[in-house]
């Protein structure tokens, strides 16, 4: 019986299925188109994130100063370019810097929203700001910022 070998050996079962799922997991990134469509939306949601941050810090008065009239800025550019520099891509971020100026402390509000190499009029008082991300495939995103509040809405601009 032991001459009478039909079939496959669980271990060799197994090695073949690491195998395969090593192969799958990567192709799978070029399989999908390259993978766009996920790192723009890894993207939008750094993007988010940093202008959230920068948001929160001018609200509560955070440093680097207690100052009524300093500004958070949300480094845009820095964070888009680190995360080119992972994902072997050229995304694009318009505005690279936004500034949160501290508002009221009784409101919670910021009181000024500026930006820094706009591409569009980042004029004090607007009632939205946009910030476009554009990959070098595909359509761009756009994030608003609410021009009173400083609210990030991933909701498309009015």
């Amino acid at each position: 019986m032991i001459g009478n070998n039909k079939g496959f050996t669980l271990l060799e079962i197994v090695i073949v299925l690491v195998i395969l799922g090593v192969f799958a997991a990567l192709g799978f990134r070029s399989f999908s188109g390259g993978g766009s469509a996920t790192d723009l939306a890894q993207a939008e949601d750094i993007v988010i994130a940093e202008l959230r941050k920068a948001r929160s810090r001018a609200v509560h008065r955070l440093p680097p100063s207690n100052d009524p009239d300093a500004a958070q800025v949300a480094d845009l550019e820095g964070e888009i370019g680190a995360l080119n520099d992972r994902l072997g891509t050229s995304m694009e971020v318009c505005p690279v810097k936004v500034r949160f100026t501290v508002g009221d402390a009784s409101t919670r509000s910021v009181k000024e929203i500026s930006c820094d190499e706009i591409c569009e009029p980042c004029d004090e008082g607007k009632s939205e700001y946009r910030v476009s991300l554009t990959p070098t495939e595909g359509d761009p995103r756009i994030i608003c910022l609410n021009g009173q509040t400083g609210r990030v809405d991933r909701a498309p601009c009015n």
